[in-house]
């Protein structure tokens, strides 16, 4: 969209813009501003915050007119805001239309400027503030039809014929307040190759009336859910996909939509706030050193973990939870491959301790979670999971208990009985702000190490066969077939893939990221080492800001270059089960901070 200038005799405030040449004034013509804008080469638009702060992209000197009140002020190229001693107020429309003539031009945001993480307006007649964000929420099951596979867990050697907690999608929508909407969808599933999540993401854009790229998909990551459109099929106990299975990866996408439809149709004036807690304990870096130097998972007592629990809440304007968006980064495999049951794993008990306390619905975004497990992982029976779940949902609504989103004032009722009493009363103001909602992306290339020779690969094949066929003869379960027919798998595919010379050297990602209000989601498409999740939000200009892997699809293991001289499974064996030839360079690490941070800084421009 292009900038706007409006100029409206019927506006209901005014804003006078002035040149200063010399000792007089020289009104600005709309074709004047437009000329500031061609050579400013950027959108001139102006912000309106609750402080009633002005921002000029110009390098001009200007002089703002409130009625007979005025400010001078030097704007540089990327000069701070300028203060308004006071509000600008319908009564000052006239004062200001009579100093500036008939050149009075009221600044509106434009639609561009979104782009840049401006979003808010001028005072107009019937509000102080913007017209209001609005938001909505709505939730779908989908668990899939049984029999299924089950995939995390390589060693898993049943299919699913129980649910023990359904699998659940939840989708918040939320329009910044001019009918631009944006769908954040979290989804109860192992991953999804970037193919399906954009199949995902063209398919609800299309029902609600907003781009593809305006669409957020995170999956939680538990390890007791279909991997719907998986490359590999890792462990289970059929072989290959069942023609069950393929159905219900070809209906995923209309329960994705469905929950987009629901939600927008939810819509609702909505405030946003967050707050950070923390929980210590719960999550270890699952990067544990042995004797020889090597590397198992297990424990790290010495490696980094991430323990702060990021929480965003959106109420609505009369004080009700619409959504609570949690973010965390840990693997949901409280839960081991011995119990054959769909579930949420510690998830699905985060989001009802949540919903339990705040009321609406609950998003869960699984974050940097590619080095860390939970301390007690792989419980051979239900339970465990229920207080972990339960922990975590208990400090998410803790971090945002006393983070009100809302403008509130305080109302005195006259009360009495033998004596006079009076009555307190917290109550949120008729016109709320309107925060600013904006979106950003950008496509990246994931460089690839070199992948292995074809007489390696050669060598290992035969060498696995080997292995799995001797297995086999001593009938020994899939508990110990399945590992080794994954990496037989693997190496068929890249041999035919060297012999062909389709071998990838690199992979297309996108990082992603939103602004809600003073709050920011940066998003990656893989299992991101929790390192590198912690240094995006160290860094994010935002009060709080969700860091989520599992994003947009599931790209492989992204770990920090500190961890491939340990080797081990996430830098060094992950990459066979997405089916590529070889693990992402040590550079992947900080292409994806250094753009996730890039993000969010355009999204908070210095100031603003």
């Amino acid at each position: 969209m292009d900038a706007h200038h409006v100029v409206d005799e019927e506006a209901q405030v005014a804003t006078a813009v002035v040149a200063r040449a010399g000792g007089g004034g020289v009104t600005f013509q709309t074709a004047i501003l437009e000329q500031l804008h061609e050579r400013s080469g950027r959108i001139w638009d102006a912000q309106v915050h609750d402080a009633q702060l002005l921002e000029f992209e110009t390098e001009n000197l200007l002089q703002v007119r409130t009625g007979r009140e005025a400010i001078e002020f030097d704007r540089q190229a990327e000069a701070g805001l300028v203060e308004l001693e006071r509000p600008i107020h319908i009564a000052d429309r006239d004062a200001a239309v009579e100093e500036a003539g008939d050149a009075a031009h009221l600044i509106s945001v434009c639609g561009a400027g979104r782009q840049q993480g401006c979003n808010r307006y001028l005072p107009t007649k019937d509000s102080e503030y913007a017209q209001p964000m609005l938001a909505g929420v709505a939730r779908v099951d989908i668990t899939p039809p049984l029999p299924a596979d089950l995939l995390g867990y390589v060693r898993r050697d049943r299919a699913a014929r129980e649910v023990a907690r359904p699998l659940l999608l939840t989708a918040c929508v939320i329009d910044d307040g001019s009918g631009t909407l944006t769908a954040l969808l979290a989804a109860d599933l192992v991953g999804m190759p970037i193919s399906l999540a954009w199949r995902i993401r063209s398919a609800v854009a299309e029902q609600i009336g907003t781009s593809p790229e305006a669409v957020l998909v995170n999956t939680s990551h538990t390890h007791a859910a279909p991997w719907p459109g998986a490359v590999m099929k890792l462990g289970g106990e059929f072989d290959g996909l069942t023609d069950q299975e393929r159905a219900y990866t070809a209906w995923l996408p209309q329960a994705f939509v469905s929950a987009g439809v629901q939600a927008a149709a939810q819509l609702r004036p909505a405030a946003v706030a967050g707050g950070v807690g923390r929980v210590a304990g719960l999550a270890v870096n699952r990067r544990e050193r042995t004797p020889d130097r090597g590397t198992i998972l297990g424990w790290n007592p010495d490696g980094f973990v991430d323990e702060e629990v990021p929480t965003i809440r959106i109420d609505d304007h009369a004080g009700g939870s619409i959504a609570t968006i949690v973010g965390f980064g840990c693997h949901p495999v409280v839960v081991g491959p011995e119990v054959p049951e769909v579930d949420s794993d510690f998830v699905g008990p985060l989001r009802e301790q949540v919903e339990a306390i705040r009321g609406g619905l609950c998003l869960f975004l699984q974050g940097a979670a590619g080095n860390i497990l939970p301390l007690e992982a792989f419980h051979n029976r239900r339970g465990p999971e229920e207080r972990m779940g339960a922990r975590l949902g208990l400090e998410a609504a803790h971090a945002v208990a006393d983070a009100e989103p809302r403008i509130l004032s305080t109302e005195k009722l006259d009360y009495g009985s033998v004596t006079p009493i009076s009555l307190y009363r917290r109550v949120g103001q008729a016109d709320q702000p309107a925060p600013v909602i904006a979106t950003a992306r950008r496509e990246v290339r994931l460089p690839l190490l070199d992948p292995p020779a074809a007489e390696d690969l050669q060598r290992e094949l035969a060498e696995r066969k080997a292995e799995l066929q001797g297995r086999q003869a001593r009938g020994e379960s899939r508990v110990t077939t399945n590992p080794v027919a994954y990496h037989v798998q693997w190496l068929e595919e890249t041999l035919a893939a060297v012999h062909e010379r389709r071998v990838a050297r690199h992979l297309q990602g996108e990082i992603w990221a939103m602004r809600l209000g003073e709050c920011a989601l940066a998003t990656a498409p893989g299992e991101i080492f929790s390192e590198i999740g912690a240094a995006v939000r160290r860094a994010s200009p935002a009060a709080v800001t969700i860091f989520a892997g599992y994003s947009q699809g599931v790209l492989g293991y992204v770990a920090t270059p500190e961890e491939y001289p340990h080797g081990g499974y996430e830098p060094a064996v992950s990459h066979r089960g997405y089916g590529h030839p070889s693990p992402f360079s040590p550079e992947v690490a900080g292409i994806v901070e250094r753009t996730a941070i890039e993000l969010l800084q355009g999204l908070f421009p210095a100031g603003a």
